[in-house]
């Protein structure tokens, strides 16, 4: 009969956090990005592109205003 072999113990992986701020900004960019590719690829006319410029509109407004969070989070963290 054929023995097993020993199972190699499994070391924990390194904690890391995730910063909330910097994950908005991600996924926020992501859906600009999604967002410019959607009206890229698809025939809108100009009133439907008025409508869906909307969003793209607040999207940037939203982002505008969590990257002023990380400017102000970071000038506050780089003065003594």
């Amino acid at each position: 009969m054929e023995e097993k072999p020993e199972l190699a113990r499994l070391q924990p992986l390194p904690a890391f956090t995730v910063d909330p701020l910097e994950s908005a900004i991600r996924e926020t960019v992501g859906l600009l990005s999604d967002h410019a590719l959607f009206l890229a690829e698809n025939n809108f006319s100009d009133v439907q592109r008025a409508q869906l410029k909307f969003l793209a509109e607040k999207l940037n407004s939203h982002l505008n205003h969590l990257l002023s969070l990380q400017l102000s989070r970071l000038s506050a963290g780089s003065n003594p």
